[in-house]
């Protein structure tokens, strides 16, 4: 009987989850929307969500499952927003009031190193010219092993940029300080941008050089000129921006 009742108290405390379809976090007290699959609760921001995962939960239980995960391995390490530092959470999630991906603490400067370390640079049986060694290698490691993370769906990790698969968002490195690889994209879209615009200059005389007297193209040859420059404009130098608004359609996750 006092098990039962503990158990009633338990299932009172506010707790915030995941909602395992679009990421938002759900109070599991207020939360309307609740779905019970495989023994386990699952949490709705809303009626689409739930219907969504009710037509394939499967789909969804691998991204709750990693996000569960990550949670537990947070601890009680205390995650806060770059642009925001009096944001404090208990696990991963987005800021509430920029939308960035929350970062734990240690790596914004908000919070003391890991006793961890502290304890490894302290003790042992090396001597201090080992110690200044592995120290030096230690940032060595950590640049040539970026993590790359989407700042939407933060469950997503790999060790190389590209593209989210969720959403289509360009991954970005987790921690921006230590990464100094060349950004592609960056080189990509400059590249693009460069194109469009020696596109766009002849493409602006001949549609509106009529206006002031200048016919550089004879008015029958005009249009097909036009599009002509306009094409890839649109289909190369916009393709990025349709790529990953089809990823968005596809999986259902739409980004900004």
């Amino acid at each position: 009987m006092t098990d039962t009742r503990q158990d009633d108290r338990q299932m009172m405390v506010p707790r915030t989850v995941h909602d395992p379809v679009c990421g938002m976090s759900v109070n599991t007290v207020t939360a309307k929307f609740h779905t019970l699959h495989d023994g386990h609760d699952y949490y709705f921001c809303s009626e689409h969500c739930q219907r969504k995962f009710g037509a394939d939960p499967a789909a969804f239980v691998a991204d709750e499952a990693s996000i569960t995960h990550d949670q537990s391995l947070a601890g009680q390490t205390a995650w806060t927003c770059p642009m925001h530092p009096e944001i404090r959470e208990t696990h991963p999630g987005k800021c509430p009031k920029c939308g960035m991906a929350l970062e734990p603490a240690e790596k914004t400067g908000n919070a003391p190193a890991m006793p961890a370390m502290e304890h490894g640079q302290k003790s042992g049986s090396n001597t201090g010219h080992d110690h200044h060694t592995s120290t030096n290698e230690m940032p060595s490691l950590a640049r040539n092993h970026t993590i790359w993370t989407c700042p939407m769906h933060p469950q997503i990790r790999q060790d190389h940029s590209g593209d989210c698969p969720l959403c289509g968002m360009a991954l970005e490195p987790e921690d921006p300080t230590g990464h100094n690889e060349e950004n592609l994209e960056l080189r990509d879209f400059t590249r693009r941008l460069i194109v469009a615009g020696v596109l766009a200059i002849p493409l602006m005389l001949i549609a509106m050089g009529g206006d002031v007297g200048l016919h550089l193209v004879p008015p029958v040859l005009s249009p097909w000129v036009q599009l002509a420059l306009t094409l890839p404009a649109v289909c190369w130098a916009g393709l990025p921006f349709f790529q990953r608004g089809l990823a968005s359609l596809r999986t259902g996750h739409f980004n900004m």
